[in-house]
């Protein structure tokens, strides 16, 4: 759930590897996750846009309501959950229609 004024919170670190820097990562993940289970709170932490910023992965921890700005999309069985900027998607399988017509070599000079 986002309006249209929203509180948002960036978290930096200065790891020493990339391993380090997951391991920040996790911890500040774990607790954000920690803060909405204690509220009692159903939500999503959603993939999301690096932005200008860039990096190698990025959440936003929303609220699953029926108020609100921002679009979502997840699966209520599995651990999937992405913003409409970030969020990914197979192409529907549709069946095509027969050729109509047998494929002919044409001349294109030029």
């Amino acid at each position: 759930m986002r309006g249209r004024e929203f509180t948002m919170k960036d978290a930096y670190s200065f790891d020493r590897n990339v391993d380090g820097l997951k391991q920040s990562y996790q911890v500040m993940y774990d607790a954000y996750t920690r803060i909405f289970q204690r509220f009692g709170l159903q939500f999503r932490a959603v993939a999301a846009d690096n932005g200008a910023i860039g990096g190698s992965g990025s959440h936003e921890f929303h609220v699953i309501a029926e108020t609100g700005e921002d679009a979502l999309v997840y699966c209520p069985t599995s651990d999937y959950a992405a913003n409409m900027e970030a969020a990914e998607a197979l192409p529907l399988v549709t069946s095509r229609p027969a050729a109509q017509a047998t494929l002919t070599k044409t001349a294109t000079p030029g």
